[in-house]
């Protein structure tokens, strides 16, 4: 989960070169060392930094300011899958030995829609043609002889001619089969697909007029016709200090829209009901938010960037979120004190915008804290 910052630059980063600090931290008790002691918050039993001459320390200055945050998310297309189609060299020329294969304009164009079992790409032979128009023809042929000797039997029962309809029946059959043998002939040529989907891309040397052997010509892709939002996996921490700010609050309410991007191209999604959502209505209760792209849906990008803005935080005290420390669920900052060492303080961190974190009670603005490395 990404936020983004929309607010002046108040808060100016500084190094504290009046005072030195020694590097090394001492344990200290509660109220020991440097007035840690006489804060309004519970100060923390961890290693304070003790004045000296050598070492700079990184320090900020706490803020006070409206605050835009944003919110984005990356959502997923479901069931995703693509499906490349290439042509292999030495069956192709097998089959233009044998059958002088040409390939045809019978090809699929980007965008199109097809369902298993179409045809991608088509060949035509002159010599399976002729084949199959032979035995189309010898089909037919025995068809008529059998209907004629049908109709003689009806009109003179005493006539038998079984034996010769046994004959013409085989001949169907043997028709039949080599029929079948050249269309299974071409299935084996052409470029079958194998998945219902849409086309995404068709190779330039296709709309050129000739073929690149060896390397994927037609791609299709197939997927569940809708985008997926992971609440369980999805990143909404932007490094391990999980305490230092909180996330917006977003809620998914089927018939929600949030504008979505990909690369340079804009989109609209519209949350929709979830499969495994446990009351109708209520996208929330699933641990998958579904959502559907709002007009042209032929083509769909594998992954979508969801954003929304959120309400601006009025007057809000902020720092640095380098500047949280995180120690037994409990949040604090390095301040720097009157005497120029720093004591761990307590505080209550609100909202997280960009890379700084609202800070509800513990500083004021102006106050000096220290970066974390």
């Amino acid at each position: 989960m990404k936020i983004d910052m929309k607010h002046s630059e108040i808060n100016s980063r500084k190094r504290c070169s009046a005072r030195r600090i020694l590097a090394g931290l001492v344990l200290l008790a509660v109220s020991s060392v440097s007035g840690c002691g006489k804060t309004d918050m519970d100060p923390l039993a961890l290693p304070t930094d003790i004045s000296y001459n050598d070492v700079e320390r990184e320090t900020v200055v706490v803020a006070k300011g409206d605050l835009e945050p944003s919110f984005e998310q990356t959502i997923n297309l479901s069931g995703y899958h693509e499906e490349n189609y290439l042509l292999n060299q030495l069956k192709i020329e097998e089959m233009q030995n044998r059958y002088e294969i040409e390939f045809t304009d019978d090809v699929v164009s980007e965008g199109d829609v097809v369902n298993a079992g179409d045809t991608l790409l088509a060949f035509e032979s002159k010599v399976l043609d002729d084949e199959k128009a032979d035995w189309e023809a010898s089909k037919n042929e025995a068809i008529l002889k059998k209907e004629n000797l049908q109709n003689l039997q009806a009109i003179d029962p005493d006539a038998d001619f079984s034996s010769e309809i046994a004959d013409l029946n085989d001949d169907i059959t043997i028709a039949n089969q080599h029929i079948t043998d050249v269309n299974t002939t071409y299935e084996n040529i052409n470029l079958i697909s194998k998945n219902s989907g849409v086309v995404k891309s068709v190779n330039e040397s296709i709309k050129s007029g000739s073929l690149v052997l060896g390397t994927n010509i037609i791609q299709v892709v197939s997927d569940d016709g809708y985008y997926v939002l992971d609440k369980q996996n999805s990143d909404t921490e932007i490094d391990s200090n999980e305490l230092a700010g909180t996330m917006p609050e977003i809620e998914y309410k089927v018939g929600d829209r949030f504008k979505a991007t990909c690369n340079l191209n804009e989109y609209v999604v519209e949350v929709v009901e979830s499969p495994t959502a446990a009351s109708a209505g209520d996208a929330s209760s699933s641990s998958d938010i579904c959502f559907k792209l709002v007009g042209d849906e032929t083509l769909k990008e594998p992954v979508l960037v969801i954003s929304k803005e959120m309400p601006v935080i009025k007057d809000a005290i902020y720092v640095d979120r380098r500047a949280i420390l995180t120690h037994e669920n409990e949040t604090y900052v390095f301040k720097q004190m009157e005497n120029g060492s720093f004591c761990a303080i307590k505080v209550v961190v609100g909202e997280r915008v960009g890379m700084d974190v609202v800070i509800k009670e513990g500083l004021e603005e102006g106050d000096i804290v220290s970066i974390i490395q």
